[in-house]
């Protein structure tokens, strides 16, 4: 039996240990239960049964629940400055069976930990099953719908602790990658107008048409490029012919 309720009354109770006076920490709490109702639409969208159903929004609620420790120990949600988040989630979760604290019966704990380890990874691992790769596609994919829905409208310097980006130089190796129609490796990210183009990329690690066609409804790609006045020509360009492949993708793909 999964218990959304319950287990977000535990939630509270271990957010309660860490300062929500803390914008930081308060924008993850809010996160995760927004992620947790996405995860419900979309699995109902995609007429799962309602097992599913509640079990995707059970792994929205607790698929950052490592951020608030992360916050703790480094200051920083940054993971390659800190820790894989994911991973960290997962390892609290399974900490002296933590997990039990959201959900009486273990039969769903692979399920649970495998998407939370993959929904942050540039690819899902191989070797899951069929229930454990669908979960992982749907954690996958409303983390990102609600990541760019963030970026959308959170200023600048609650993301990236300066007021304006606009000055920045879209690096060549990133526009290459999103031109190829890529997820972006974080890894190769050099600047904050990197990490800035990242979020659009997302369209094409989606895995499922109704992710798409709620980003292209919403309208997240075009609203989060003209968030910025690009004072560099060349990546004015640039981020419009991102705009253009993936204004031509979307359209493709619902």
């Amino acid at each position: 039996m999964i218990d959304l309720k319950k287990a977000e009354i535990e939630f509270e109770k271990y957010t309660s240990n860490y300062d929500k006076n803390n914008t930081k920490i308060a924008f993850k709490i809010k996160h995760s239960y927004d992620v947790e109702q996405t995860s419900l639409k979309l699995s109902e969208q995609l007429k799962l049964k309602n097992e599913d159903i509640l079990l995707a929004g059970l792994i929205g609620l607790l698929h950052d629940i490592g951020r608030f420790e992360q916050m703790r120990r480094y200051n920083t949600y940054v993971d390659r400055e800190s820790v894989d988040h994911a991973d960290l989630s997962m390892d609290i979760l399974t900490e002296n069976n933590f997990i039990r604290k959201f959900i009486e019966n273990n039969i769903f704990d692979s399920i649970i930990l495998k998407a939370v380890k993959n929904h942050n990874k540039y690819k899902i691992e191989d070797g899951l099953n069929e229930r454990e790769l669908l979960h992982a596609k749907i954690i996958r994919d409303t983390d990102k719908i609600d990541i760019m829905k963030i970026v959308v409208n959170m200023p600048f310097y609650d993301l990236y602790g300066k007021e304006d980006i606009s000055d920045q130089i879209l690096s060549e190796n990133i526009y290459n990658e999103i031109m190829s129609k890529k997820l972006i490796d974080r890894r190769n990210i050099k600047s904050d107008i990197d990490a800035w183009v990242t979020m659009l990329a997302f369209v094409f690690d989606f895995n499922y048409k109704e992710s798409i066609k709620w980003v292209g409804e919403k309208g997240y790609i075009d609203k989060i490029l003209k968030r910025i006045e690009y004072k560099d020509e060349q990546t004015k360009q640039k981020m419009n012919d991102i705009n253009n492949l993936i204004s031509n993708y979307i359209k493709e793909n619902i």
